[in-house]
């Protein structure tokens, strides 16, 4: 499927990414829409045709979060290329499915992924169980799902817009204007903002734990 160009979503179906998220082709992940109409994707991304070598830093971490799409090729993952049926024609460029943060947006809102001749690119079944376990994708709109793996998710994706607001914060103070770099990460983690929260507890309570043993000994040697 494709996610269109933001002005050509109606808004109130406007499911308000990021500017550089729009006009992609996408994955739908979810096995039914929520109440709503609400499913939800994988970006999927051409790297700029570049493909990841070129595209990105040798981060392993980072090129980790992106899954190749056959004929793309990952060097992190030899043997790993999602495949379309046989009756489906091949996407337009070289592409990968970037696993890092799946969005929710309405079904309406997408549109096909228009080739001339053949029929529409869909995932084969044994590629889309793949990207499900590589992404450790969690089904928010299953019925099926369990309570603690949806609260689990819910979590973890609080704290990947958090990074993304982050990301966004900062991109506007550099230059004012111009779309986000395409899914690049920033490494804003809530984890370690707590960490350090803990730590200068820790060091508040020994520090009043040794002002209390100063007066202690003071005390005691006064009344010698």
């Amino acid at each position: 499927m494709w996610l269109p160009p933001q002005h050509q979503i109606p808004a109130g179906i406007d499911p308000n990414l990021q500017e550089g998220a729009y006009n992609h082709p996408v994955v739908i992940m979810s096995r039914i829409p929520s109440p709503e109409g609400l499913v939800q994707i994988f970006m999927i991304t051409s790297m700029g045709s570049r493909g990841i070598a070129q595209a990105h830093r040798p981060d392993w971490a980072h090129w980790l979060k992106y899954v190749p799409i056959k004929p793309a090729q990952h060097p992190a993952m030899p043997d790993t290329q999602l495949c379309f049926p046989d009756n489906c024609l091949p996407l337009a460029k070289n592409s990968y499915v970037n696993i890092r943060q799946w969005h929710s947006v309405h079904l309406e809102a997408l549109r096909p992924y228009r080739l001339s001749g053949g029929e529409p690119p869909i995932l084969g079944g044994a590629s889309f169980k793949s990207l499900k376990e590589v992404a450790a994708f969690v089904d928010l709109y299953d019925p099926n799902t369990s309570k603690r793996l949806k609260e689990a998710s819910s979590f973890e994706d609080l704290h990947d817009q958090t990074k993304r607001s982050k990301r966004l914060e900062e991109s506007e103070s550099r230059d004012g204007s111009g779309p986000l770099p395409e899914m690049e990460d920033l490494e804003v983690d809530l984890w370690e903002t707590e960490q350090s929260d803990v730590y200068i507890s820790l060091a508040s309570l020994m520090l009043l734990v040794l002002l209390a043993a100063v007066f202690l000994h003071l005390y005691i040697k006064s009344k010698a």
